[in-house]
């Protein structure tokens, strides 16, 4: 049994060691509320069921987690209180952490068989495949940035590729839209664009790849059969 001195000097050398590594995360737009009512469950209120999270898109928030133990959770503002640090300066550090690992692990091209064109994925699952969210421009390490559309189907994997071939296009909406289906830890079957202020979804996968009307920045698109198989 620990006494209250052990426990005291447990909290200190908590606090000496300084704040605990956190990283960006993309979640679904229920996250937040999901952790809520987990921390309301165990009897934690107020600041520790608050994650850090900000609405990007329909659909898709953008968070900072945590490492706990050997995984990584939610980050808090109860966690923000217990390190002493403004929430800004989470956010930068959860950041800081994407930047450096993108340039470490930069995304790579890859191809559909049979197919032209060309699109990037990367899969590392460190939070910098949030990165993007927070800053459009880091997709330029690998390509021009304007008329790129990304999916991200699940935690930890991010595509992206230029639109404008219909066929390709559908291809991979089909393929992230199936790869979000077929986890637990999906984010968006969404295709995202950015139109210079913001994200947007650009596309939606049911069946087929159905672009909004208008889509943003984008040229009119007609309806695409569901009949190519994804890679």
């Amino acid at each position: 049994m620990i006494g209250p001195f052990a426990a005291l000097v447990a909290v200190a050398s908590a606090a000496a060691a300084g704040p605990a590594p956190v990283r960006l995360s993309a979640e679904r737009a229920d996250a937040p509320d999901r952790h809520s009512a987990e921390a309301i469950a165990r009897g934690q209120a107020g600041p520790a069921a608050l994650a850090l999270c900000r609405p990007v898109v329909d659909g898709v928030q953008l968070c900072v987690r945590t490492q706990d133990g050997p995984g990584w959770r939610l980050a808090t503002e109860a966690d923000a209180a217990a390190w002493k640090e403004p929430l800004p300066a989470v956010w930068a550090r959860a950041t800081d952490r994407a930047r450096a690992a993108w340039r470490a692990q930069p995304p790579v091209a890859a191809q559909v068989e049979g197919m032209p064109g060309t699109y990037y994925v990367r899969q590392a699952g460190d939070g910098a495949e949030a990165l993007p969210l927070a800053e459009p421009a880091c997709l330029s390490s690998a390509a021009p940035v304007e008329g790129l559309v990304l999916a991200l189907p699940e935690r930890g994997t991010l595509l992206f590729w230029r639109s404008g071939d219909a066929d390709f296009d559908k291809v991979l909406g089909v393929g992230a839209r199936r790869m979000a289906e077929s986890v637990e830890d999906n984010v968006t079957a969404a295709i995202l664009k950015h139109d210079g202020q913001a994200w947007r979804v650009w596309a939606e996968v049911e069946g087929d790849v159905q672009p909004r009307s208008p889509a943003p920045t984008a040229a009119p698109a007609g309806r695409l059969p569901p009949s190519v198989r994804p890679p």
